[in-house]
Order: C-alpha cells, then sequence, then structure tokens
C-alpha cells in the first residue's frame, strides 16, 4: 500500500533492491503529523516498514551485517534499534537507547 511522504529527511541506499528513508512529518502551531521509517523499492513503490508515525526520525544507518537500523530522533535524544526481516524491506523496533 502507497505511503504519503511528508518530509523525507535521511536515505540509506541498500543493494537487495531499495533503499530506507526517515520522514520528519510536519509540525503546526497545535498539532503534529509524527514521521517514521519507510522502505523505498528501485521501483518507486513506498511502504511502510519499520513503523509508520514514529515520532520525528532523522537520521539513519544501517549495522555492518546489514540486519539492524538505527534510527535517530535528536529531538526526543534517542535511537531506535530496529530488526530487518528477511528480505530487508521490513523490519521491527526492538528497542530504544
Amino acid at each position: 500500500m502507497p505511503l504519503e511522504i511528508i518530509k523525507p529527511a535521511s536515505c540509506l541506499a541498500v543493494v537487495a533492491g531499495g533503499c530506507w528513508f526517515t520522514d520528519l512529518g510536519r509540525r503546526f502551531a497545535r498539532y503534529q503529523e509524527h514521521g517514521g521509517i519507510s522502505w523505498c523499492g528501485w521501483d518507486g513503490e513506498v511502504v511502510t516498514a519499520a513503523y509508520p508515525r514514529h515520532g520525528r526520525p532523522n537520521g539513519i544507518g544501517l549495522s555492518h551485517d546489514g540486519r539492524t537500523l538505527y534510527v535517530v530522533q535528536n529531538r526526543d535524544n534517542k535511537v531506535s534499534v530496529v530488526a530487518l526481516g528477511k528480505g530487508l524491506a521490513s523490519g521491527t523496533i526492538v528497542r530504544t537507547i
């Protein structure tokens, strides 16, 4: 299912068919639309991958073995650790540092 992208921030290319990216979301005077962590295949289809609305992620990194994403949220002073699923195009947040 295609996902509305609000404000993409960081992008991490992965050889296995696409790239991960963070979406900052939007802030308004009275509310905020949260961002997320998403996957985009080389065909251009964007899907929610790890967590659809996850604060304001603005940095992303990949472990050396390619199985774990690290997502930075500067505003909250946190790093989310995301275990990637088979095929690397999906994942689950397993802890927050």
